[in-house]
């Protein structure tokens, strides 16, 4: 009798590996690709019968370091966690958001001139627009993959995947909301910020504009002190909201065991250095006694910044509409085993701009500077990083799709430098 080298079938996942969505669309994203199966030795019993295809998130809960409302849960480290060879079969209990179902008809089998066959099939998966993206801050992750469940004619499961990042779309005509004019107290000074259309490149690039009124220009009998601005500094924070708690499973959220965390970090800093060409010398600032300065200096944040991610909390409603299931998690010892934790992310940016101003002294008759002080006050403005606008992409396909298969419902100093480490306080 001749001998088989049995082995089993080795199925392979073709798909894109990111996906961008945007939630104020409402539309959903159809994301396709194909799985393909390789039989060394086909016999019957080996043969593909069933395949299911699933989009499975994984929700990881990170060391919390402080909780403002509520106690930390008892375990909040999750084991599940992709690799580049990953054990897909394990994240068969990770939380399932959408399904496609293939029946492996024999007849989509084709023979290889080795003696091996193989089949092809495509499928088709529905991205519900309002899923939060792929995320990694120190409160928490969220991942998300392809997983596929093939079951041969003997009974017998095998399964494939690969790693899916969720997106937010990039912006047409990205803008920013401006920031409003800004006024101090006991001080004559009034900044105004504009922000320019972001350059997004390998990094973000977001030129700025900002005019400095109300300077003071004094004219003595023998000498002018003016205010001068020395120098700005900017610096991007990221701040990100934590909230966390149990759920019964159902689509609801009980806001009595919810917990909070947050933490902000600087991701970016930068300095620009202002000629201090002031309009003090036009006689009507001098009657006036104020000064204008107007600068422009870019703001720049790391590759890895995607301000598309951005939640506006003045637009979000309930802060956990859609929670992330956590993966691998135990219930707490005060909760049931009925309970499951949950947890939902805000992340946002925010750039914080320091005019550093000093006084000069000039010599009425000479013009001479007499005396110069380097910093005398200053100033601080801070505004939210929002961008507005987004476009609606729909479809993302690496393959040619033939709308097999049924389709199940969706659900729900140097800023080139990397940022400091996060610190836990």
């Amino acid at each position: 009798m001749p001998s088989f080298n049995m082995k089993k079938p080795t199925p392979k996942l073709d798909a894109p590996s990111e996906v961008f969505t945007a939630d104020d669309d409402g539309y959903n994203t159809c994301l396709s690709g194909q799985i393909s199966v390789s039989l060394s030795c086909p016999l019957p019993s080996t043969s593909p019968s069933h395949i299911n295809v699933f989009l499975i998130r994984i929700g990881q809960l990170k060391t919390i370091t402080k909780v403002v409302n509520g106690l930390i849960p008892r375990n909040p480290l999750c084991f599940l966690q992709f690799k580049k060879k990953s054990d897909w079969r394990k994240f068969a209990e990770a939380e399932k958001l959408v399904e496609h179902s293939i029946h492996a008809a024999p007849t989509k089998a084709h023979l290889h001139s080795d003696g091996s066959t193989g089949g092809t099939w495509n499928f088709n998966l529905s991205i519900p627009p309002h899923l939060p993206p792929t995320t990694n801050i120190p409160l928490a992750a969220i991942s998300y993959a392809l997983v596929a469940e093939m079951t041969t004619a003997d009974g017998r499961s095998i399964w494939a995947g690969q790693e899916l990042r969720v997106l937010r779309q990039r912006v047409v005509n990205p803008s920013l909301r401006q920031c409003s004019v800004v006024t101090f107290p006991q001080s004559s000074v009034i900044v105004d910020i504009r922000f320019s259309e972001p350059v997004l490149g390998p990094r973000v690039t977001i030129p700025t504009t900002v005019g400095l009124n109300g300077l003071k220009v004094v004219t003595g009998h023998v000498e002018t002190k003016r205010e001068i601005l020395r120098e700005i500094r900017w610096e991007v924070q990221e701040t990100g909201v934590l909230l966390f708690g149990e759920t019964d499973g159902l689509e609801r959220v009980p806001a009595s065991n919810t917990s909070r965390s947050e933490y902000t970090h600087t991701i970016s800093r930068g300095r620009g250095k202002p000629i201090s060409r002031c309009s003090s010398e036009k006689p009507a600032n001098r009657r006036m006694g104020s000064a204008e300065v107007e600068e422009s200096f870019d703001v720049f944040l790391p590759k890895q910044t995607d301000l598309t991610n951005d939640t506006d909390a003045s637009q979000t409603g309930v802060p956990h509409a859609h929670p992330v299931l956590c993966s691998g998690l135990q219930p707490s010892r005060e909760s049931t085993a009925s309970l499951k934790q949950w947890f939902t992310v805000q992340v946002q940016h925010k750039v914080q701009v320091r005019f550093y101003v000093g006084e000069d002294t000039f010599d009425i008759g000479t013009g001479k500077l007499v005396e110069r002080q380097d910093v005398q006050r200053i100033y601080t403005v801070t505004c939210p990083i929002v961008m507005q606008e987004r476009r609606a992409q729909r479809f993302v396909s690496s393959v040619d799709y033939s709308g097999e298969g049924a389709i199940s419902p969706a659900y729900e100093a140097d800023w080139e430098s990397p940022p400091p480490p996060y610190v836990s306080s």
